[in-house]
């Protein structure tokens, strides 16, 4: 059996009624308030600084050129041992190299910001996407090679060389009282990046003294 509903009695109403509207009254007496104390804006005044978009950005990279830099030409040699003379023939050569594509580099809008010949036969550049399409197409360029920015991390490390089960197994080493030795053929501590003087004549000095004793 259906039970009837009962229709709302107006003097049951009212007083439901008159929350109501006290609610609504008071919420905007509320916003009105804050308005009120709100401070005004006002609209700042002055050119807008445009944004370059994505694909005009400019980049860093390596022109990669054809050639073989110093390196590698020594990594063949008996011994791995490279005369002076011939360790300077092959930086002057890849130098001039490199030097005759530089004006075109820079007619195409890009910017070149270091030349190498030991370690890597290219030149450092800057530029748009479009331009480095460009500079790829240079003569001698063999590849173009992205600058990116590494951060050491030992999130891989450390489980590849298995200290997590040397950690959790019996006696439970971690490190803790051990002393350890390392052996190293050192740093280039005349570099400038290390605090040196960054000159030729500085590492000719220190790598005709470097079997002296340096003390304790």
């Amino acid at each position: 059996m259906t039970t009837p509903t009962r229709a709302c009695q107006p003097l049951r109403c009212l007083p439901g009624i008159a929350l109501a509207f006290l609610a609504i009254a008071l919420f905007a007496t509320g916003a009105n308030a804050q308005s009120a104390n709100r401070p005004q804006l006002s609209r700042v005044t002055g050119t807008a600084i445009q944004g370059a978009p994505l694909g005009q950005r400019l980049r860093t990279v390596v022109l990669k050129m054809t050639g073989d830099p110093v390196a590698v030409v020594r990594s063949r040699m008996p011994g791995k041992q490279l005369a002076e003379a011939d360790r300077l023939a092959i930086q002057t050569a890849l130098r001039s190299q490199q030097d005759a594509i530089v004006p075109a580099i820079e007619a195409m809008g890009g910017t070149v910001l270091a030349k190498f010949q030991h370690a890597i036969n290219g030149i450092k550049v800057q530029g748009t996407p479009d331009q480095i399409k460009s500079f790829a197409g240079l003569p001698g360029v063999l590849q173009v090679k992205e600058v990116r920015t590494y951060s050491l991390s030992s999130a891989h490390s450390v489980p590849f060389i298995g200290a997590p089960r040397v950690w959790q197994t019996s006696p439970g080493l971690h490190g803790e009282h051990v002393r350890i030795a390392v052996i190293d053929t050192g740093i280039d501590y005349t570099h400038a990046n290390f605090g040196g003087p960054g000159t030729v004549d500085a590492f000719k000095n220190a790598f005709a003294n470097s079997t002296a004793h340096l003390g304790d």
